[in-house]
């Protein structure tokens, strides 16, 4: 059932609530579920008793919940999808069948949500809260068959972690949120381990050895979840890339003592990912009583593309546009810049404020002719002189423009048709370009 309320009504509640995407909390404080799990009572629990791929990790979870969705379209699968960011409005972080939830179902939802919250009491949910709320709404109503759950900071206290996931997915560990999560490999893992749950499967990207793998391992044995059995095992992956095509990796794996090759698009890290997305998969269609298909599923990760990561437009100029914000992933987008074939390479970046600029940047400098800084269209936007002053010590060519448009239109003029221009930084700066007619539009 959805509320019959005015639609305006939703609007004005969710533009009240606290935002922590655009204004960060102070720590870890600051969350809790309780309230959350309150307001699921007062709506009948939509999130239990379902089929789930609950995902996490500090780099690499929405692109493996995509390619889950693809995977179990190709089965026939139905889906809800819940990302994070969106590029353009919130309506894309919530999926039926990889389309976008209708604005007036999203309103309607949201009103209900609201009543539901006053009679749980407790005060107001967060923004992120909401969303989530709004997600498993929409798939009772829709009654599909799984749903697929991105994480949207760390994992023990995240909205989306009150679910019993059929399997939980931990991508990678890496130092980010910080000031949230903690400042070691470890304590982020902690977080991030958070959602695997007592005797569910669950597939963990790093090894023991990695950095923060060991805890998360450790978590797994203590709540005695099964490490999922790999579907497939990735032997080499080689990054290519032509002018039509843009960038993509050429994997060989082997699979029940075959050797079989296959391609995604995207970067080096694409091949990691299909293998974890692949394993969720095979856990969930079990479940479903139905096996999983390798050759439909790979064929479906060889044409999936994902906005605003490795998104390319061959121009000219040839556009890759990534909203790589750390500096793993910088460094993963600055590999796949040296092997696209162009003349000159100019970058177009922004980022948010509490982020080492120099530090994030610096794989993309060494391989960027020139270096344009731009704002962000968000509140948490660094200023672009002041990154520009940061960059300066590593590129001997950095400028700064006033606007996304105006750095896209002066990065192209200097590449020219033959040249890259590579935006990075922030998917708020991908969006701003995807939005005004940029390519890739």
């Amino acid at each position: 059932m959805v509320s019959d309320g005015h639609p305006h009504d939703a609007d004005r509640w969710l533009e009240g609530l606290a935002d922590f995407e655009r204004r960060p909390p102070p720590g870890a404080a600051a969350f809790s579920l309780d309230g959350l799990i309150r307001i699921l009572a007062a709506l009948d629990d939509p999130h239990l008793g379902r089929h789930v791929i609950h995902v996490t990790g500090t780099k690499g979870k929405g692109t493996v919940v995509h390619a889950c969705d693809a995977i179990l379209a190709a089965h026939g699968v139905r889906t809800m999808r819940t990302t994070s960011p969106h590029l353009h409005t919130p309506l894309e972080r919530i999926t039926i069948d990889r389309h976008a939830i209708d604005a007036d179902v999203f309103r309607a939802h949201v009103n209900t949500i609201r009543e539901a919250a006053t009679v749980a009491g407790g005060g107001d949910p967060t923004w992120f809260e909401v969303v989530t709320l709004v997600a498993w709404l929409e798939a009772r109503r829709c009654a599909v068959d799984v749903d697929l759950l991105e994480v949207g900071l760390g994992g023990r206290l995240d909205a989306t972690n009150v679910c019993m996931p059929s399997v939980a997915v931990v991508t990678s560990i890496g130092l980010d949120h910080t000031a949230i999560l903690g400042d070691t490999h470890d304590a982020i893992a902690y977080e991030k381990g958070g959602i695997i749950k007592s005797g569910r499967p669950v597939v963990i990207g790093p090894s023991p050895t990695d950095p923060g793998g060991g805890v998360l391992h450790a978590l797994a044995a203590q709540r005695e979840a099964p490490r999922v059995e790999p579907v497939l095992r990735v032997v080499e992956s080689a990054l290519d890339a032509d002018v039509i095509r843009g960038p993509f990796v050429r994997v060989t794996a082997e699979h029940r003592g075959t050797t079989i090759r296959f391609t995604v698009r995207g970067g080096r890290p694409a091949a990691t990912n299909a293998a974890l997305a692949l394993d969720a998969c095979a856990v969930v269609l079990g479940d479903m009583g139905r096996p999983l298909d390798l050759p439909k599923a790979l064929d479906a990760l060889a044409v999936l593309d994902i906005p605003g990561r490795c998104e390319w437009q061959p121009g000219p100029p040839r556009h890759l546009a990534d909203g790589a914000h750390t500096e793993e992933s910088i460094a993963a987008l600055a590999d796949i810049v040296k092997i696209i074939p162009a003349g000159r390479r100019h970058a177009v970046v922004g980022i948010t404020r509490e982020r080492d600029a120099a530090r994030v940047f610096a794989p993309l400098a060494a391989v960027a002719d020139a270096v344009v800084v731009v704002p962000l269209p968000h509140p948490r936007s660094a200023d672009p002189a002041e990154v520009a002053a940061r960059l300066v010590g590593i590129h001997p060519e950095v400028s700064v423009a006033a606007s996304p448009e105006a750095g896209f239109a002066r990065a192209a003029a200097h590449a020219g048709p033959e040249g890259l221009v590579v935006t990075a930084g922030s998917f708020h700066l991908v969006a701003a370009l995807r939005s005004r007619g940029a390519p890739p539009g």
